[in-house]
């Protein structure tokens, strides 16, 4: 079980605002008040809310795909779900990102037996470590290093998931503690979707000077203490209020001109944003609706300084047209090339994040004793894109077409970041996404490789292609590079260009008209050679 179907949740409930709840709910009292970030989301108010009907008569085959996945991982249907809480406590560097906790409360008790039945058969399947105590499953993973996972199910009515944190977080404090997020937590007692951000246990680097000139106008919000979103239903409106506290009056008042510039931004976006729509997505007309109902929203903002706290509010009206946001949210809908980016930044994140726990970046194919190529470096980095699940159904010193393997890659979608929007072979289970290997190109064949090796620039490396032809993406099959052969003809070019990740995890679009020298320039990660101009 992993925390990737705890945040889709949320983000799925974050899409919309619900009906304020009674009292501050019980696993508010596990999310410590210095967090770095949290969120906490009644779902169950916006699934009977009349917002709520949008996810049941969605037409959206992506959210109910997801939907359905997260049934199959939790044996919980949205409906069962009461509340959600994520919990991050601490980002100071990129792996902490992992490093966090889920709390789910259901509406009514889940079976127990049956989840931990699964759970220990997906442990096995995984040669991973398992241990179960008085309803308290500990898995060690045996392919990351220093990897547990431990879900509470000690309340049936409650599960607790934590990843890469102590145990401590499983017990609240005998008494209640104080932080940054005291008033923030007791917001979510009233508001069904609450999210704090504490910028003190966030990254140093955003809060500095040096950053590009059209991010300068809200560095006084970064700069501040916290964060807060806070959003309900009124009578006939949507109410979002956010409110940011800073270190002194002075500097609140900064923070309300950076809130003040985001509706001058967005009047200037939005309409820009429309255009681009109308020639790239599908639903166009939708999504139109829902940008003008924002735009009108952030032009009727009042924004407030009271103290140190400056603020925002702002309402929308409850008849919104919900369902292209419900398509973005869940992943489809949006132009091909916004999304077939994103998909490529994923996979680089993951390589960076297993190269953190292993040393050295995924094999482009694992090799059985005999040399034999195994699995592809795409089942190697699943536990890194939230799909530990499916990555322990498979037998990982098997090759990829033998009968155990086999049987999992027909039985199973392919994940969703590996399908190419624009392309048919989402069913078929292959993927263009693929990366260049051998003779010198980011991946060998052979030779473990760390970004450290990449002596030409990580900036200036391909790390990942979308490829001319499609492979079963569970086969260790890639773009053999030849330094000698016409390399262009080997790209997925859609209109005139194509996208690469590269070793930087920035995402470029390569135009079909760069030059063969430059393109194999930018393929080899220590060749030494002059980037052509025609790159930039």
């Amino acid at each position: 079980m992993t925390t990737f179907r705890m945040n889709a949740l949320i983000a799925f409930a974050a899409g919309f605002i619900a009906v304020a709840s009674a009292a501050p709910p019980d696993p508010l009292k596990l999310v410590p008040p210095d967090a770095a970030v949290f969120v906490h989301a009644d779902i169950a108010a916006v699934y009977d809310s009349k917002l709520g009907d949008a996810v049941k008569n969605t037409k959206s085959a992506e959210l109910k795909e997801k939907l359905a996945d997260i049934t199959k991982e939790l044996g919980l249907t949205l409906a069962d779900i009461k509340t959600i809480t994520f919990v991050i406590p601490r980002v100071k560097e990129q792996q902490d990102l992992t490093r966090g906790f889920t709390i789910v409360t259901t509406r009514k008790p889940y079976d127990r037996d049956k989840l931990l039945a699964k759970m220990k058969d997906d442990a096995a399947r995984a040669k991973d470590e398992y241990s179960e105590k008085d309803h308290v499953v500990r898995v060690k993973s045996g392919r990351i290093p220093d990897r547990v996972q431990v879900t509470d199910l000690r309340d049936t009515g409650r599960l607790v998931i934590l990843n890469g944190v102590p145990e401590e977080f499983l017990t609240p404090p005998a008494t209640a503690a104080i932080g940054v997020h005291t008033d923030a937590l007791k917001q979510a007692g009233k508001s069904a979707v609450v999210v704090g951000l504490n910028f003190d246990a966030l990254p140093d680097e955003i809060r500095g000077d040096n950053l590009p000139a059209e991010v300068k106008p809200f560095q006084p919000i970064v700069k501040a203490d916290t964060f807060t979103l806070a959003a309900s239903i009124g009578k006939d409106t949507i109410d979002v209020t956010v409110r940011v506290k800073a270190k002194s009056a002075a500097d609140a008042a900064e923070v309300e001109k950076s809130l003040e510039a985001v509706r001058v931004l967005a009047a200037v976006a939005i309409p820009a944003a429309k255009k681009n729509l109308d020639k790239q997505m599908a639903d166009a007309a939708g999504m139109g609706k829902l940008l003008d109902v924002t735009a009108k929203a952030l032009g009727g903002a009042k924004f407030a300084v009271e103290d140190k706290v400056a603020s925002a509010s702002m309402s929308a009206p409850l008849d919104l047209p919900l369902e292209p946001l419900l398509t973005v949210l869940s992943g489809g809908g949006a132009s091909a090339r916004a999304q077939s980016s994103n998909n490529l930044k994923q996979m680089a994140l993951a390589v960076y994040n297993y190269e953190s726990a292993h040393g050295f970046l995924p094999p482009a194919a694992t090799l059985g004793k005999k040399g034999k190529k195994l699995l592809s470096w795409r089942v190697a980095i699943l536990p890194y894109i939230e799909q530990e699940a499916l990555y322990k159904k498979f037998n990982l010193d098997e090759p990829w077409d033998s009968e155990h393997n086999l049987k999992v890659f027909k039985e199973n979608p392919m994940p969703t970041v590996y399908a190419v929007p624009g392309t048919k072979n989402k069913d078929e289970k292959k993927t263009h996404y693929q990366a260049f290997v051998g003779n010198g190109a980011a991946f060998d064949p052979v030779a473990a490789i760390k970004f450290t090796d990449f002596q030409d620039g990580t900036s200036n490396t391909i790390l990942f292609a979308t490829a001319a032809t499609a492979v079963e993406w569970t086969k260790p099959d890639d773009i053999e590079f030849d330094p000698k052969a016409d390399v262009k003809k080997l790209f997925l070019f859609q209109g005139n260009s194509t996208l690469v990740a590269m070793g930087d995890g920035s995402v470029r679009a390569v135009s079909n008209t760069l030059s063969e020298k430059t393109l194999k320039a930018v393929i080899t990660r220590s060749g030494g050679e002059v980037i052509g101009p025609d790159f930039e």
